[in-house]
């Protein structure tokens, strides 16, 4: 028990929720990320589980033409931490059986691959949880154009074109993403 509440406490640091808030919100006209219709950038991080792991990989070209969720997650942030990587890797399970593809982004480098291969196996994550070789001073996180000020970042893509984009998902709050999700895997 205390180990799990120990780790939840580490992930705080590395994982992040934040409030709800859509692209092109009046309120939050600066939360724009990549264009829906872009061409998806390389994504090349180290990954903490599954078959690669301890091994760098460009996620994008891995999974093709696949259906694809990647969710960047700011260390920034600590709110509803746990609650919102389990709920992602949920429904990416959900959606597998559709071809659905994903991973987890936390913009973290190496000093983070303890912590994170500790949550993975305690909280189960089968969805690949990968960092970044220079954490938020990568500077491949340019092309993915994420805004500072957004807690995380959920881009759906197919193709290698993004399908659509979200930022500050909570994680009791998921059903934009869900009927995206749908959407995306038809």
């Amino acid at each position: 028990m205390k180990r799990g509440l120990g780790m939840g406490l580490i992930l705080g640091t590395l994982f992040l929720a934040g409030v709800q808030a859509k692209p092109g919100d009046p309120g939050k006209a600066s939360l724009r990320g990549p264009a829906v219709g872009s061409k998806l950038p390389p994504l090349r991080a180290i990954a903490v589980n599954g078959p690669y792991r301890g091994k760098k990989r460009c996620y994008v070209a891995a999974y093709g033409q696949a259906p694809l969720l990647i969710a960047f997650l700011n260390p920034d942030y600590r709110a509803e931490v746990t609650a919102l990587a389990g709920k992602l890797d949920a429904l990416a399970k959900q959606f597998a059986p559709q071809g659905l593809k994903g991973v987890l982004v936390p913009v973290v480098g190496p000093e983070a691959r303890v912590p994170l291969a500790g949550y993975v196996r305690i909280r189960r994550i089968s969805l690949p949880v990968v960092y970044l070789e220079k954490g938020k001073k990568d500077p491949q996180l340019v092309a993915w154009k994420l805004p500072r000020e957004a807690h995380n970042g959920v881009i759906l893509a197919r193709n290698g074109r993004v399908q659509a984009v979200f930022f500050n998902l909570q994680a009791d709050h998921l059903e934009p993403l869900k009927k995206a999700l749908q959407k995306l895997t038809r």
